[in-house]
């Protein structure tokens, strides 16, 4: 009889030092203080975002929090696009 797959709780060290193998990606950025915003912007995903943000505050006010941002931006219910003025202030 085969046993279902178990959770194994992962130690992060930092800079690749691994006690067990290494977490999913997306904890991985959080332990390390980066957020990653690859999403367009919907009420979902800015949900998500300050949640992240709220959480990382939380654990340490003290310490930077990276933000990464490679978004389309969002657009309005007629489909037009919204965001390219920050698009091409960031290029």
């Amino acid at each position: 009889m085969k046993l279902p797959p178990q959770a194994v709780q992962s130690t992060y060290y930092g800079r690749g030092n691994y006690r067990t193998p290494p977490p999913d990606l997306p904890s991985l950025l959080l332990n390390e203080r980066i957020v990653y915003l690859g999403l367009p912007l919907i009420s979902a995903v800015t949900e998500l975002i300050v949640a992240e943000l709220l959480y990382l505050q939380y654990q340490d006010p003290d310490k930077p929090i990276k933000i990464y941002i490679n978004s389309t931006g969002t657009s309005r219910y007629d489909g037009e696009p919204v965001g390219f003025e920050t698009e091409a202030f960031a290029i």
